[in-house]
């Protein structure tokens, strides 16, 4: 009985620390989409800034 009752131990063991992992990977996923969010709103402006100093050409 007691040897059972270690193998249950153990098998919780690797189960919770699947779990942990899954949640890490979670939370990396979701800073990659926060920091795509944030250079998508970046690009627009970046070409503007650029823009800004180069004069116009004219035919």
């Amino acid at each position: 009985m007691t040897r059972m009752l270690d193998l249950r131990d153990v098998f919780q063991l690797v189960v919770d620390s699947l779990h942990d992992r899954t949640l890490t990977q979670q939370k990396f996923v979701k800073q990659r989409q926060q920091l795509g969010d944030e250079l998508h709103a970046l690009l627009p402006e970046l070409p503007k800034e650029r823009l800004g100093d180069v004069a116009p050409v004219t035919k």
